[in-house]
């Protein structure tokens, strides 16, 4: 094994650069050569030599010539060789040396420039993050797990079966090949994309998978063509599943999210890739839902890795949990809407979620501070419910009282108002202490009761437009269909 077999913790299927590789092969061989070379015709004079002596005056005379040659062989020859092989080896190491250090800033700048771009890539199945997914050779399927400019080569390197890959994100590394996830063998889209992943978390029945079928339509139906974007299916399997979510919506239905067991999480995603001439690179977002079954009881949960890289936060808060607002609406509402209301306790869930947020997620407090948190009390087209929280809420508020003149920042106070005074402060204090960056919002994803119709959404957009604009300035650029402040106004004067 040699010395680069050693250093090679990542073995590829592909051939070595030749400083790498054969170069030195070739020197060791070259000196072990000529050695043996030089050897044997030293040897073979000495022979003559020793031949030579017992044949008189001249016999003699002639041992001492082949004695001589013998001598001058093996000592001339032996400096000589020493001095090639020694140049030969410094060439060799200046040249290697030289590759090493221009691969090393081709390396850098493809580094950089992915960091630059926030371009990596996730895994929809098991949710692992990487920077760099595996490639698969279209020749011969040879998996690469690392097409990066290396002793491989640094903008190509060839596979065992002779293709030529690509391997920086300049020169095209990827195009054309498919990539898998390297932990689940999972085919990968958009990874020459930038993500943008945002988890969805609640209780049961909150309203997670209806806000996120809400959010997928109305972003692909309606403001993607607005904005002029275009929208690529990630995979055949993703939009099997956005035609489902379609006829969904459709119909004002929505399905609980699978749930195999209480101790198995089945977080699904909406997935898909936006282009346009805003992105560059372009965009895939992953919206992920989490069965509100991980953050009641104390079951273990397999890690949702999505939380270690997410570009944001959504936590739904179903209002009918908390009895004193269940007590003052409960007779307003359709049998339809009480059939649907969450079983499971506000704070129980947020407790649940907050205690488990390293064990299930994998995400430190001080990580879980930089993620912008959206704050969503949902179904709020019920009525009575519509009077003190959405748009009618906040047009009064700011009709009412001046100093209000963002109707985000309005429609912010009004939810921790009515969290507040409902007796959910603790909800707001562990919110703010774990998720400083935060907004709250009210919305109803289906608008109406769920037996009626297709969505009508109201309010779903918002927190979803306020968490792209953190994640990517690009959105923050052209998505401006709201205003926010930096800061939500009054947030300190509940």
């Amino acid at each position: 094994m040699s010395l680069f077999d050693k250093l090679d913790k990542n073995p590829q299927p592909a051939k070595r650069s030749y400083y790498f590789g054969e170069g030195f092969s070739d020197l060791k061989n070259t000196i072990k050569g000529t050695w043996q070379d030089n050897y044997l015709k030293a040897t073979e004079f000495f022979g003559k030599c020793s031949e030579s002596f017992g044949g008189g005056f001249f016999g003699k005379l002639g041992a001492f010539f082949w004695l001589g040659a013998a001598i001058s062989v093996f000592v001339v020859g032996s400096i000589t060789i020493a001095v090639i092989s020694l140049v030969h080896a410094i060439v060799l190491t200046i040249m290697m040396f030289c590759v090493y250090v221009v691969f090393s800033i081709v390396w850098l700048i493809d580094l950089i420039y992915l960091r630059r771009k926030s371009i990596f890539s996730t895994c929809p199945d098991c949710k692992e993050k990487m920077l760099i997914p595996t490639y698969v050779c279209p020749k011969c399927g040879r998996e690469h797990t690392l097409l990066r400019p290396g002793m491989y080569g640094i903008f190509k390197r060839e596979c065992e079966c002779g293709e030529k890959l690509k391997t920086t994100f300049l020169n095209g590394r990827g195009v054309g090949l498919n990539a898998i996830c390297p932990k689940c063998g999972y085919v990968l889209s958009g990874h020459r994309s930038r993500p943008i992943c945002i988890p969805v978390v609640g209780g049961p029945s909150s309203g997670k998978t209806a806000f996120i079928t809400a959010f997928a339509y109305d972003f692909r139906e309606t403001l993607s063509n607005r904005k002029g974007w275009d929208i690529k299916e990630y995979n055949s399997e993703k939009e099997s599943s956005y035609q489902d979510l379609k006829q969904a919506y459709n119909r004002g239905i929505t399905t609980k999210t699978n749930v195999a067991s209480l101790s198995e999480v089945s977080a699904v995603s909406v997935s898909f890739i936006l282009e346009g001439k805003e992105f560059n690179p372009s965009r895939v977002v992953h919206v992920y839902d989490i069965a509100g079954e991980s953050f009641t009881g104390t079951s273990d949960s397999e890690i949702q890795r999505q939380y270690e890289y997410c570009h944001g936060l959504v936590i739904i808060l179903d209002p009918f949990t908390i009895p004193s607002v269940y007590n003052d609406y409960a007779d307003k509402l359709s049998d339809a809407d009480v059939s649907m209301i969450s079983q499971a306790d506000t704070i129980e869930v947020i407790n649940n979620f907050m205690n488990k947020l390293h064990d299930l997620t994998g995400l430190r407090d001080t990580d879980a501070q930089k993620v912008p948190t959206a704050v969503i009390i949902s179904k709020t087209d019920a009525e009575g419910l519509k009077d003190v929280l959405g748009p009618d809420a906040v047009r009064i508020m700011m009709n009412r009282d001046p100093k209000f003149t963002n109707d985000m920042d309005t429609e912010d106070y009004i939810c921790r108002k009515f969290l507040h005074d409902n007796g959910m402060a603790n909800i707001l204090n562990i919110i703010e202490t774990k998720f400083p960056i935060n907004r709250y919002f009210a919305c109803s994803a289906i608008g109406h009761s769920s037996s009626t119709g297709q969505f009508t959404p109201i309010g779903v957009m918002d927190p979803m437009q306020w968490l792209f604009n953190q994640a990517d300035p690009a959105t923050k650029k052209n998505w401006n269909d709201k205003t926010f402040t930096k800061k939500p106004e009054y947030k300190d004067k509940i």
